[in-house]
């Protein structure tokens, strides 16, 4: 029986040959030990899929769960030079962006050139129904999809509909596994979008002090949950099972 069988049976309450294991390793640990440069795994979805499944045959997981969209096919020839640092590696982009990614911890988006764009998005000001701007936080972006900005979006606003580029990373560890892995996506919740573009703190208070429109942002919000969601479902074919948590969900593909 292999990884895809005994979680699929697993799945559906039924008894396996064994438990089933897979773990969500943490990205600082694909950094130490996949044997690809961090900004590689970080930002290529051809480096994040090496990385998962080579993690995956090391530990013999029965599944691995890709927690990243695929990322922008030519992201890489946006960056202006990267730096090996005592903390990490500095990725420096033409547009005078900055990533710091620590050897063994998640990637930060920093802004030293331009510090205006760190504030997010004021709730007090903000109209549900015409959130076109929401783009032009790139806390919001970074924080929820992980990646500088999102290339190729065909509609402004709670994203409606996924870029192709977003499902690379699926496809290239189905092709690499074979049919013989348990392969699940991560969709984040409409109130993680929410936390990302207001603010941890203000958004909390949002939800004392101005409870209606913060119901409203959040209904408006579950576009993109449901776009990625969705499109993560199609991928496959046809979905197996799939469940939401409140800070996000997984989709399996068995």
């Amino acid at each position: 029986m292999n990884g895809r069988e005994r979680i699929a049976l697993a799945m559906r309450h039924k008894e396996a040959d064994r438990v089933p294991v897979m773990s969500q390793l943490a990205l600082g640990h694909y950094f130490l030990n996949a044997g690809l440069a961090p900004h590689e795994i970080w930002f290529t979805s051809e480096g994040f899929a090496e990385a998962l499944v080579t993690m995956q045959r090391r530990y013999q997981f029965d599944g691995i769960l890709i927690n990243l969209p695929g990322r922008p096919r030519n992201v890489l020839s946006e960056i202006k030079s990267v730096e090996k640092i005592k903390k990490g590696e500095l990725v420096t982009w033409k547009n005078g962006h900055v990533t710091l990614i620590p050897w063994d911890d998640n990637a930060q988006y920093v802004y030293p050139a331009r510090p205006e764009l760190q504030p997010r998005a004021d709730l007090k000001t903000l109209d549900p129904d015409h959130l076109e701007m929401i783009d032009q936080y790139p806390g919001y972006v970074w924080n929820t999809y992980h990646i500088p900005w999102i290339a190729d979006k065909k509609d402004f606003g709670p994203m409606s509909e996924v870029p192709d580029y977003f499902l690379d990373t699926i496809d290239l560890v189905r092709a690499k596994t074979k049919g013989e892995i348990s392969i699940h996506g991560e969709v984040f919740s409409p109130f993680t979008h929410y936390l990302e573009l207001i603010g941890y703190q203000n958004a909390i208070i949002g939800l004392v002090k101005n409870k209606e429109k913060v119901q409203a942002l959040l209904e408006r919000l579950t576009d993109a949950t449901i776009a990625w969601a969705v499109a993560q479902a199609k991928a496959r074919g046809r979905c197996g099972s799939y469940f939401i948590r409140i800070c996000g969900g997984r989709i399996h593909f068995a």
